[in-house]
């Protein structure tokens, strides 16, 4: 049995081990080196990672509601003169 790879196979099969090992890693922003030596050094492979461009990302962080200092405890039927949280 012989089985052949083309470069871009070879890279992509880099890609997704690396990624097997737990260092997952976009296609999209790895860039893969091949080199072939002679001698004992043989094929090397170096895999270089750019972070993506966040083009999505809000221009402005939004903004809170504000919250009353004081809440109106009319609606909710309780007295003014009651303190207690359970009304006992």
């Amino acid at each position: 049995m012989r089985i052949e790879l083309e470069e871009d196979e070879i890279k992509r099969a880099i890609i997704e081990y690396v990624s097997s090992q737990g260092l997952p890693i976009d296609p999209e922003s790895a860039e893969v080196d091949l080199k072939n030596a002679r001698g004992d050094f043989g094929a090397t492979a170096t895999i270089s990672v750019t972070k993506p461009e966040v083009t999505n990302a809000p221009a402005e962080p939004k903004k809170l509601e504000s919250v009353p200092d004081k809440i109106d405890t009319t609606e909710l039927g309780a007295d003014d003169d009651d303190k207690s949280i359970f009304n006992s």
